[in-house]
């Protein structure tokens, strides 16, 4: 999940952010949390769905 939502959204913070702001480690570091936060979410979401159809037991 980490890596499909990091292609999805790294060019339009790039773009969004400017070249120069994107070098700063402060806005990088925020920007990973962000996608570490929601990739683990998604994950979570998915994993609910799949036990919820009966798909996944655990």
């Amino acid at each position: 999940m980490l890596f499909l939502f990091w292609k999805l959204t790294s060019g339009h913070f790039k773009e969004e952010l400017g070249e120069k702001s994107w070098n700063h480690w402060r806005t990088r570091l925020y920007y990973w949390q962000g996608t570490i936060y929601a990739s683990t979410g998604i994950t979570f979401m998915i994993l609910f769905l799949l036990r919820w159809a009966n798909i996944l037991s655990f």
